[in-house]
């Protein structure tokens, strides 16, 4: 499937940007003040983590290549 190498490409190729966007608009932090505590939910953390692990392209191209071989396809999708 020649298609979905290309979309899986300029999915990593717009992960990278995202990446290199935040990076330049991320604010320079004082670190010599050592008092200031971060308040983040748990809401945030799953974001990040999710943002971060669940869509990077190594792990779409791990799952989509390995959750196949455990699908019957004779079955019901949803119940699997």
């Amino acid at each position: 499937m020649p298609g979905l190498s290309i979309i899986m490409k300029w999915l990593g190729i717009s992960y990278l940007l995202y990446l290199a966007y935040d990076l330049f608009n991320a604010k320079v932090k004082n670190f010599t003040s050592s008092n200031q505590e971060i308040n983040k939910s748990s809401l945030s953390f799953f974001r990040d983590g999710f943002l971060v692990a669940g869509l990077s392209p190594k792990a779409l191209i791990f799952f989509s290549a390995i959750f196949p071989n455990f699908i019957n396809f004779q079955e019901n999708y949803i119940s699997q």
